[in-house]
């Protein structure tokens, strides 16, 4: 988890006129993200991400009792096959906001990155983190995320620039599947200015049916964390409406 060097959390209370200012440690938030991730049941990394992809390929990833296929076919289309369930990346767009507001284009993706099986509750959802592979420049940074519920075979994407541990969920005591979204943003817009680099935090929550939907307060605003870095002043500050205590 990125550990964000902070002056002070700003919490908001949900439904509050006013905000109640808390000064933490630098590594609060990271610690309370490490301390809430479920564990996965089953972690398997791609060793083969060296070798690169030309044209027509397959590959097979055996995930405990399950049998996922990762297809490439010679018109740069990918595709996913887990059981009998094939489906491709072609128009798939992330929930979340990778990129101030735009949602992530999911088949910028050509390969797979790392597959996890979790077992929640008696719950199984698969997850897999996608990169495009080789990258240069920017392209290096975006990483997409595949929640597949095996229940249902509901399939939730998101994505995420810059980021780390995207492939993670979380329990934070209250017995909800969660995840947290990622959306970053730089530009001059800042006092006088001043270049400015956020990294923002969304909550998603895991239903019944299978689908993460954004977790909001009574006020119906959506729950986050946001880190924003002033590069000229040097300064870091965190904004927050957060609904469990760091």
């Amino acid at each position: 988890m990125k550990v964000f060097s902070l002056f002070a959390f700003l919490y908001l209370l949900s439904g509050a006129a006013t905000a109640q200012i808390q000064t933490i440690d630098d590594c609060r938030i990271a610690d309370h993200f490490s301390r809430n991730a479920v564990d996965p049941y089953i972690l398997i990394n791609n060793i083969h991400l060296s070798e690169p992809i030309d044209g027509e390929a397959e590959q097979i990833i055996h995930l405990g009792d399950y049998t996922i296929k990762w297809i490439n076919t010679e018109e740069e289309e990918v595709k996913i096959k887990i059981g009998e369930d094939l489906f491709s990346l072609k128009g798939q767009k992330t929930l979340n906001d990778t990129e101030d507001t735009e949602k992530g284009e999911v088949d910028f993706a050509n390969n797979w990155e790392q597959a996890r099986l979790y077992n929640y509750n008696g719950r199984e959802l698969i997850v897999i983190s996608m990169i495009y592979h080789p990258c240069v420049g920017r392209g290096c940074g975006i990483k997409f995320i595949l929640v597949y519920d095996l229940r249902t075979k509901t399939k939730n994407f998101f994505g995420c620039f810059r980021g780390t541990n995207a492939a993670d969920l979380y329990n934070f005591g209250d017995g909800k599947l969660q995840y947290a979204g990622n959306t970053y943003h730089e530009g001059f817009d800042g006092p006088a200015d001043d270049m400015t680099i956020s990294y923002m935090k969304t909550l998603y929550e895991f239903n019944e049916n299978g689908i993460f939907s954004q977790n909001k307060d009574r006020s119906g605003n959506p729950y986050f964390i946001k880190n924003i870095s002033y590069l000229v002043k040097k300064q870091t500050t965190t904004e927050a409406n957060w609904p469990y205590k760091m």
